[in-house]
């Protein structure tokens, strides 16, 4: 899968991740959320935007910060967790062919 807007919007999140789901995956899988429903209210709050592709599945990840730099040892104490979303979105075929047909009138 290709995305038209390419690279050079990488950082751009506000207007490109409503146009390009899979510069939304990178994006969105690249950050760390304060929570599973914080993680989960931005990815349904960008799946409303895209038109012609849905989400297909995700999964949450948690990352534990450790109060001391180092290796981790059973008794060091945990600051905190973060958690990281992986998303797959998929075209959604039933749009794009109605959007299609539309067009060639």
């Amino acid at each position: 899968m290709s995305c038209r807007y390419g690279r050079q919007q990488l950082y751009k999140p506000p207007e490109a991740l409503s146009r390009c789901p899979i510069l939304a995956k990178v994006l969105l899988q690249a950050h760390r959320f304060e929570s599973q429903t914080s993680a989960s209210e931005a990815l349904s709050k960008l799946g409303k935007k895209w038109r012609y592709h849905h989400l297909d599945s995700y999964a949450f990840t948690a990352h534990k910060r450790y109060g001391k730099k180092g290796r981790p040892t059973p008794r060091t104490p945990i600051k905190a967790t973060e958690w990281q979303m992986e998303a797959q979105v998929l075209p959604d075929a039933k749009r794009i062919n109605h959007a299609k047909q539309l067009g060639a009138c």
